[in-house]
């Protein structure tokens, strides 16, 4: 029995299409058929994106600074993830021009940007969770929702459901 077509890993590094979404409405795709504008994207089973992936967290546990604001960093730490994933875009335009650069896909990556609101519990008091400090003392902050689906997340969200690229869809 040929059991190739659960080569997961394989798959996964081969791609697959990601179309770009409404990021604020139903999150329906923006296009359709072969003009849809998109990107070719690995799994995260791919041995590629796990390279990537450890590189990525290995610049971060080295950076000591950290002074900008904390929604921009989420921001830019979704941008790097999904570049980590991303093998190249299809059918996408930007001021008349088609993107084909690295450059060119972090700036539409950055077009939409992380929405978020505070949690609130049924009485309207804001939920908190625990964080710790740099110190390392115990602090409750508020907790938050993203309200939207950035491109970024998208690209992630795709990459991070091996199912996709086996052929399978998540049931439920």
């Amino acid at each position: 029995m040929d059991i190739s077509h659960f080569d997961q890993r394989g798959k996964a590094e081969e791609g697959i299409f990601v179309p770009l979404c409404e990021p604020f409405k139903d999150g329906k795709p923006i296009g359709k058929g072969d003009d849809a504008p998109g990107f070719m994207v690995r799994g995260i089973a791919s041995r590629s994106a796990q390279d990537r992936l450890a590189e990525m967290q290995k610049a971060a546990s080295e950076d000591e600074t950290d002074e900008q604001a904390a929604m921009e960093r989420v921001h830019q730490n979704l941008i790097e993830a999904a570049m980590r994933y991303i093998i190249s875009p299809k059918n996408i335009e930007a001021n008349g021009r088609l993107i084909s650069s690295d450059e060119d896909v972090r700036k539409v990556l950055d077009m939409t940007f992380p929405e978020v609101k505070l949690v609130r519990s049924d009485d309207g008091t804001v939920l908190t969770m625990e964080a710790t400090t740099k110190d390392g003392d115990k602090i409750s902050v508020p907790r938050f929702e993203v309200t939207n689906w950035p491109f970024a997340q998208q690209v992630i969200d795709a990459a991070e459901d091996s199912t996709r690229f086996l052929g399978k869809r998540k049931k439920g």
